[in-house]
């Protein structure tokens, strides 16, 4: 959720995994990653580059109505309307209006963690590349 446009790479296709996001004195910071090691870069098809493409695109439009200027380094890929970090429980929110909408089982956000790591095992990936992609268990 501390995702910033400055660590999507779309020439390369990578994304810079470098903060985290954490609850400090009843508000969201940003932090640095917990290890050394959870710094990485992931690599991301061009398909996910083009959806961020666009995304990035639409939440110019979105944000510029609510009065923001979404033209800086550190505008973060899912800023809320206030242009603010969303909740770090809204991913669940969000899974949960998506399953509801098309009569889908839930699997908990963590579950999509557990199928790239099956479906990257099975498409070849070596287990020590695929270690270093998803990096330490806490994310």
């Amino acid at each position: 959720m501390a995702l910033d446009w400055n660590n999507v790479d779309f020439k390369s296709g990578k994304i810079k995994i470098n903060k985290t996001q954490s609850n400090g004195d009843n508000r969201l910071v940003v932090q640095t990653t917990k290890t050394e090691n959870s710094d990485r870069e992931i690599y991301i098809d061009s398909k996910t580059i083009s959806i961020l493409h666009h995304w990035k695109q639409e939440q110019r439009i979105k944000l510029f109505a609510f009065g923001f200027n979404s033209d800086t380094p550190n505008q973060l890929v899912f800023a809320s309307a206030k242009n603010e970090m969303h909740n770090p429980n809204k991913p669940r929110v969000w899974l949960h209006q998506i399953c509801r909408k098309y009569v889908i089982k839930t699997i908990p956000i963590h579950g999509f963690r557990h199928t790239y790591a099956t479906l990257a095992i099975e498409g070849g990936i070596q287990p020590k590349q695929l270690q270093e992609q998803l990096g330490p268990f806490g994310y």
